[in-house]
């Protein structure tokens, strides 16, 4: 049996359930390379990637893209995950909505928390916003240590 994570923090992620026909992204093992270019602008992604980076985040996108376009749920829809979810959803996102994120607390059975936070789909690339994302996932994986640790003292 695999071990499951004590908690998980999404950032603008789509659950795995969207039916391909919904998803507001185009497929990118289709796409040719400036179509694909095409497709990361619309996720906001930095003009600096399209000139001076390319060839080192192309097959780096290429790769975050096919988790997308290829990932098969086949849980069934009763199963659930058994730990705690925070979902991160970016305000300004033009992907992926909120609902999509919010979609998220019907796959765990723990508690989940849907967190708004300001910008773009990337918006852990804005220093403030970065700031309140990771003082809220130091927030969750405090909380996770002590349920580590208090399973460790009584032997759970």
């Amino acid at each position: 049996m695999m071990d499951m994570p004590e908690h998980v923090c999404f950032s603008s992620f789509p659950p795995p359930t969207i039916p391909t026909e919904e998803r507001p992204w185009n497929a990118n093992n289709a796409l040719s390379e400036d179509q694909f270019k095409t497709e990361c602008r619309r996720w906001d992604i930095n003009e600096i990637v399209f000139t001076q980076v390319w060839d080192m985040y192309h097959p780096l996108l290429r790769a975050d893209f096919t988790l997308f376009d290829e990932y098969n749920y086949n849980h069934g829809e009763t199963a659930k995950y058994s730990f705690p979810m925070t979902m991160f959803s970016a305000k300004d996102d033009r992907m992926i909505t909120e609902a999509m994120c919010n979609d998220w607390k019907e796959k765990t059975s723990k508690r989940f928390e849907l967190v708004p936070i300001d910008g773009h789909h990337l918006f852990p690339l804005d220093k403030e916003q970065k700031d309140v994302w990771l003082k809220r996932i130091v927030k969750d994986l405090d909380g996770v240590m002590e349920v580590i640790e208090l399973k460790l003292i009584y032997g759970m």
